[in-house]
């Protein structure tokens, strides 16, 4: 934080050699009932301050000292000091703009990368599970229908299941090979059939029914866990907006603390500067030129007026050369993590849009493809 400047008596500053005149009084007591209203002063105030009075010393005539002021060197110790706090605050602000860029740029290419690659993973064996699926599920259907068509178009023996057929009848010589064919013909429904079974576990037996086929593709857990994987993307890029809400925050406030740093440092440098004056005309009347190459200290912006939206790359200030006084420059840098946001609905899932985009579309839609639900917030 900035330490608030003490107010400092300059009273052993404006006099004259010998007994102050009228006009000197007039001004001791002004400048001592000013600095006597409060604790603190701004650097703008004292600036203002030494500003008059330097400028009525050389109006007036009025000569300083011939003997150093202790006044003078505490009153530019605490401008020193107050350029050094405001410059140290100055790389906190920019400490605090990277680290909101960093959890910006982490956030998307890193968190939001991951997920979307983990994402598309989950979401093309859930795909490939499901066309497998489905071409086991039409195959079996079509076996049975095979086999369907082939009794109906034969001799009913009576038989109510395709798994009595099998090697029940000894099929007579006048079939002609009706019933040789409708026995290949159950077997490779039954073939089709276990295949089925390794993504259905029996789903198509009566309630109750013990499968001895192995579930070897469960496709509605790689449908959760796609599903999982998709709801923990769009929580993703939903704080990744937050990020980025937090970091034109955090941009906006360091930039106008930068503006009112910077104003401040002007106005600690001018102080500097009058006082550098004053020491050196000391026991002299004051020089009008370097009194007003002080008043004319000024620094340039750039750029000189801040767009209304979005940032520029980078603010720098530079101070011109004061008596005594080196040039000086600060600067902010205003790092573009390059991202856009775009909130994520957590009830998508449930639209026949997403579920078209997410490959939800196959021929045989179990129950559970029904059960898609919204993601948890």
């Amino acid at each position: 934080m900035v330490k608030a400047v003490a107010f400092l008596s300059v009273a052993g500053v404006f006099a004259k050699n010998g007994a102050p005149d009228a006009s000197v009084m007039l001004q001791l007591k002004q400048a001592e009932a000013l600095l006597g209203t409060s604790a603190t002063s701004s650097p703008d105030d004292l600036s203002a301050l030494l500003e008059q009075h330097t400028l009525d010393m050389v109006q007036n005539g009025v000569v300083v000292p011939d003997k150093p002021d202790m006044t003078l060197t505490a009153m530019k110790g605490t401008m020193t000091e107050l350029i050094g706090d405001l410059k140290q605050d100055i790389a906190d602000s920019q400490t605090r703009i990277n680290n909101a860029k960093d959890t910006v740029v982490e956030q998307y290419d890193e968190t939001i990368a991951n997920l979307k690659n983990e994402k598309n993973q989950k979401r093309r064996e859930h795909s490939d599970c499901r066309d497998d699926e489905e071409v086991a599920l039409d195959e079996e259907q079509k076996a049975d229908e095979a086999v369907l068509n082939k009794w109906n178009a034969g001799a009913d023996c009576g038989d109510d299941t395709v798994d009595e057929l099998v090697g029940e009848k000894m099929w007579s010589p006048q079939d002609q090979g009706w019933g040789a064919a409708l026995d290949g013909l159950v077997a490779t429904a039954k073939a089709k059939q276990t295949t089925a079974d390794e993504y259905t576990g029996c789903a198509h037996e009566e309630e109750g029914h013990i499968c001895l086929a192995k579930r070897l593709y469960n496709c509605d857990a790689r449908q959760r866990e796609h599903e999982t994987k998709w709801c923990e993307l769009a929580r993703a890029q939903n704080k990744g907006c937050n990020d980025i809400a937090d970091q034109e925050k955090v941009y906006d406030a360091e930039v106008n603390a930068f503006l009112k740093h910077s104003h401040m440092i002007q106005s600690a440098r001018k102080v500097i500067c009058f006082l550098n004056v004053i020491e050196d005309d000391a026991g002299h009347q004051l020089s009008a030129g370097k009194v007003q190459k002080c008043v004319e200290l000024n620094y340039a912006q750039d750029p000189a007026e801040l767009p209304e939206t979005g940032f520029p790359a980078k603010i720098t200030v530079n101070y011109a050369a004061g008596t005594n006084q080196a040039q000086d420059v600060i600067e902010l840098t205003l790092p573009d993590p390059k991202q856009t946001c775009t909130p994520w609905k957590l009830d998508y899932p449930l639209t026949d849009k997403w579920k078209a985009s997410e490959l939800y579309t196959k021929k045989h839609v179990h129950s559970l493809y029904k059960e898609v639900r919204a993601c948890p917030k």
